[in-house]
């Protein structure tokens, strides 16, 4: 598809994923509360995300490519590439979205050398972006399977979207080496991120139990000093732990305020709050707004 450059230089932030509660993928449904508003900042996620327009039009950041999409048109987004998307036409636009790890997803059935399947899934050769159905129908076909696959849940489900994902970046990846087009993801070293893989994986399984991810027991659950807890963390997210617990509560928050129908008082019980006095003051000064205010503004 076509796009254009960006120059303009976007304040940029890790954004964690605290619905996947640690599971190497997730599949759900996302739509933007905000149609019509600029894209004027970026965020990334520690995970690959591939997904399809189901409604809706407007506008799809990556990187500084700014695409136009549409209904049906396809996004693809590896670990770490910063995005951000907008709505056009007065309604959000809505999309079917899978998450995931592939070396954590590839570990879970056993399927292929992870070390390999890793080298295959960081190639600086991926490509990150959006595109039309015509353009790639190959590549459509294998991310409309995957959603396919994961709407009917057994005990083959785990190992046909395994086969299916791996199948796609493989695809994607012989494709844009083909062709020479490239986008480098941010500048991480995957071997010391794995190093605090664990920490983040209890915070977003587990953030409603404050003992559980202070910060003494997530060093010591990454065999690791507080103090290099603290800046791997700094490093790798671009919070302290504390300050990534309280985003992800906050996003999590926001999820289930957006699209679920859960009680403000249990989804402030539910993300770790004991009053929900306090979880109403901290949502307002992170959106704006107490969790009521946003819940109708977006519904």
């Amino acid at each position: 598809m076509e796009y254009k450059i960006r120059n303009k230089k976007l304040y940029t932030r890790y954004r964690p994923l605290t619905f996947i509660k640690g599971e190497p993928y997730c599949v759900t449904s996302t739509k933007h509360p905000e149609p019509a508003a600029p894209i004027e900042k970026l965020h990334y996620h520690n995970m690959y995300e591939i997904g399809i327009c189901t409604d809706g039009c407007g506008e799809y950041q990556v990187n500084d490519k700014l695409y136009r999409f549409k209904k049906g048109d396809i996004v693809f987004i590896c670990h770490f590439i910063p995005h951000n998307s907008n709505s056009e036409n007065g309604h959000p636009a809505k999309w079917k979205m899978i998450f995931f790890d592939p070396v954590k997803l590839m570990r879970r059935v056993g399927m292929l050398d992870t070390d390999q399947w890793s080298a295959i899934a960081n190639a600086d050769c991926l490509f990150s972006g959006i595109f039309a159905p015509d353009e790639h129908p190959r590549l459509t076909d294998f991310v409309k399977k995957i959603i396919e696959l994961s709407e009917t849940q057994d005990e083959c489900t785990d190992l046909s979207i395994a086969f299916h994902v791996g199948s796609f970046i493989i695809e994607c990846t012989r494709y844009l080496k083909t062709h020479s087009i490239s986008d480098k993801p941010l500048a991480i070293d995957n071997k010391n991120y794995y190093k605090i893989s664990p920490a983040i994986d209890m915070i977003n399984s587990h953030m409603s139990n404050s003992k559980m991810v202070e910060e003494e027991s997530l060093a010591n659950l990454c065999k690791m000093s507080v103090s290099n807890l603290r800046r791997l963390f700094k490093t790798y997210t671009g919070f302290s732990p504390k300050a990534y617990i309280n985003n992800a509560r906050m996003t999590w928050a926001e999820y289930l305020v957006r699209e679920t129908d859960m009680s403000i008082v249990k989804i402030s019980n539910t993300i770790g709050y004991s009053e929900v006095a306090g979880f109403n003051r901290i949502f307002k000064a992170t959106f704006g707004m107490s969790p009521k205010e946003y819940r109708n503004k977006v519904k």
